[in-house]
């Protein structure tokens, strides 16, 4: 049995997906660009695992997108087939989502300690504590802002 879903809903689906899909894109691209930088390897670098976890996130979004077409095109709830199928993907991609960001950050936090970079003390500006890192290859660079 289907569970229908009013125009209402319907329209508030829509709003929930385009949000969805707008904070996936800005997430993206907001991984893309720090990663860019990252990989430059400038002087200074603030440094957060996080940007990894911004960069996969289209993985976990795509099927909670697509687990709400069929309330917003059709007007029902999608097969259960189709939500097993999607929950196995989002648990799959999950993992993989928590798992890639360590294993990046274990490698790359090593590459910058081979190519001289310091941890600075502290959180840097703009920053929850424990989420960044401030990486530099003067420490006089730790007090100065970009």
């Amino acid at each position: 049995m289907s569970i229908a879903f009013n125009v209402k809903q319907r329209i508030g689906y829509i709003f929930m997906m385009l949000f969805l899909i707008l904070l996936t894109i800005a997430g993206f691209f907001m991984g893309i660009d720090s990663w860019k930088e990252y990989l430059q390897f400038p002087e200074s670098i603030t440094y957060s695992g996080g940007d990894t976890f911004a960069l996969l996130s289209p993985l976990m979004m795509i099927p909670l997108t697509l687990l709400i077409m069929d309330p917003i095109f059709k007007g029902i709830r999608a097969p259960l087939e189709k939500d097993k199928k999607l929950a196995k993907w989002m648990v799959y991609t999950l993992l993989i989502i928590i798992i890639v960001p360590i294993l990046v950050s274990f490698f790359y936090l090593n590459t910058i300690e081979r190519k001289g970079y310091l941890a600075c003390r502290g959180t840097p500006t703009g920053f929850t504590p424990g989420a960044a890192t401030k990486y530099v290859l003067d420490l006089s660079l730790c007090k100065k802002h970009k």
